[in-house]
């Protein structure tokens, strides 16, 4: 029988810094949560900021020393907060699955369908186009051109459904059917972006080869989440060229996924209102972009300066959803099936559930 050695203790040190920023960015997320809901903007707009503004994009550039004693540059330090990162996102899909009407997605199958494959197809193609056609100053040396553009593809195709079922929560949205169907289309479109990403991922190391496809598929799934804005630095948009540039990709990205998501809608037989909802729900890229232009930025596929460009979309399309979604989802009837899912969610068990009549679906 072999005797199991004993564990070294965590060191007090690198065990308060933890908490510290742990606690740190709780009680900031908090505050700055708190403050968009007083400007009639979801918690979630308040809350993707504060990484950001502890990380290098803020704090660095104003107090450097602070900066490295609260988030040192250290590998178990990091993954300490990389895995409490990565733990609230699972509880929040766990939870927003919970929330998920299975009955509304066997109905609405066809739709979802339709709404996932041109909410990925259209905005995949466009970053493909942007890719070839982005200056060589964009592209690293030792990138190829092909694998850069179908990189880029990617970055516009997927969304974020962390994100998205947070805002969809904050707004007391989950409940109505266009939130149901957007995590749904959401879900297939980043499984197929995962997939992608890793096809991709290998093309940019060792080459296609049957061996070494199926390794890959696992490893960008690892990459850290949620505290993603620890890593974020912005000050690259000071330059003009970069900046312009990065308006046009952050133009693409919206049209792309906007007008793809709409086609989806329309096709089946949504209205105007909430075919621009979906899209606006689906343009939501979060913190699921970040960590894909991360792996890029790893792997050599994007520069510094085309990861900046990819993070301001990235945090621009998570603060755009709100208020868009806001004003479409307003203009929709509130029918009576989402009402009884509404009460549902709340944990009650509504009176006039049985005779409350169902709107006709597909």
């Amino acid at each position: 029988m072999l005797a199991v050695q004993p564990v070294a203790p965590l060191p007090g040190h690198q065990l308060l810094v933890f908490l510290l920023q742990l606690g740190i960015l709780l009680l900031l997320a908090f505050l700055l949560g708190r403050l968009a809901m007083r400007f009639a903007m979801p918690a979630i707009v308040g809350e993707l900021c504060a990484g950001v503004l502890l990380g290098p994009s803020v704090l660095e550039q104003l107090s450097p020393g602070i900066s490295h004693w609260l988030l040192p540059r250290e590998t178990g330090q990091f993954h300490m907060l990389d895995a409490t990162a990565q733990l609230g996102v699972l509880l929040l899909v766990a939870l927003t699955g919970i929330h998920m009407d299975l009955s509304l997605i066997r109905r609405r199958r066809s739709a979802i369908l339709r709404i996932s494959v041109l909410g990925l197809v259209v905005p995949l193609a466009l970053g493909v186009g942007a890719g070839l056609l982005l200056p060589d100053s964009l592209v690293p040396d030792a990138a190829d051109r092909t694998t850069f553009a179908l990189f880029l593809g990617i970055v516009m195709g997927v969304s974020a459904i962390p994100v998205i079922a947070k805002t969809l929560m904050d707004l007391r949205l989950l409940h109505r059917n266009i939130g149901q169907l957007t995590l749904c289309a959401v879900m297939v479109d980043d499984m197929v972006g995962w997939l992608l990403l890793s096809v991709v991922s290998t093309m940019a190391t060792t080459g296609i080869r049957a061996g070494n496809i199926t390794v890959s598929l696992a490893w960008p799934l690892v990459v850290v989440l949620a505290a993603v804005g620890l890593r974020m630095d912005i000050s690259a948009l000071a330059r003009p060229s970069v900046l312009l540039t990065g308006l046009a990709v952050l133009a693409v990205a919206v049209v792309g996924k906007f007008t793809g998501a709409y086609a989806g809608a329309r096709l089946s037989g949504l209205n105007h209102w909430e075919g621009l909802a979906l899209g606006a729900g689906m343009n939501s890229r979060g913190v699921i972009e970040v960590v894909i232009a991360i792996v890029g930025l790893r792997l050599g596929v994007l520069g510094p300066e085309m990861y900046t460009i990819v993070v301001l979309v990235a945090i621009a399309t998570s603060l755009m959803a709100p208020p868009v979604l806001r004003a479409t989802m307003s203009r929709g009837e509130h029918t009576a099936e989402e009402r009884l899912r509404e009460r549902d969610f709340q944990g009650t068990r509504p009176s006039d559930a049985g005779n409350a009549s169902l709107p006709a679906t597909e």
